[in-house]
């Protein structure tokens, strides 16, 4: 039951000639159409194991994942995952720190505005903006 899966598979031969690219790549891999599941796949003949699937036209974007997807580039893929979670967590931050020093200065603002006036925290929350919930 290796090659199970190849049963809903037809040999895809396309205009761009992608699926010569994919057998270039590596001679175990095919580029099949799934009529089941109605998606391109490279499949390794090799092992039965499907190694990319698409539900769009295969192009040559389809080997640049596909290249993406050796052992020998994993490393480089999850150090630019990381690297681009790491950006996202010092932005989330720096917009944390922007919001709390803006609400920062409306309180101060209102406090030297009306300096007689002493503020509890519902006032702080009505200043800032921020709900009672």
């Amino acid at each position: 039951m290796k090659n199970a899966n190849l049963f809903y598979m037809t040999n895809f031969d396309d205009v761009y000639f992608i699926s010569s690219y994919v057998m270039a790549f590596n001679s175990d891999f095919r580029l099949l159409y799934d009529t089941l599941n109605q998606r391109y796949v490279v499949f390794n003949l090799k092992d039965g194991s499907i190694v990319l699937s698409s539900t769009e036209y295969p192009d040559y974007s389809f080997i640049d994942r596909l290249y993406m997807t050796r052992r020998e580039n994993f490393y480089k893929l999850f150090d630019d995952i990381e690297r681009e979670n790491e950006k996202l967590e010092e932005e989330k931050l720096n917009n944390a720190s922007l919001k709390s020093k803006c609400q920062l200065c409306e309180v101060l603002n209102f406090a030297s505005s009306n300096p007689t006036k002493e503020l509890n925290q519902n006032q702080i929350r009505k200043i800032i903006g921020e709900n009672n919930d």
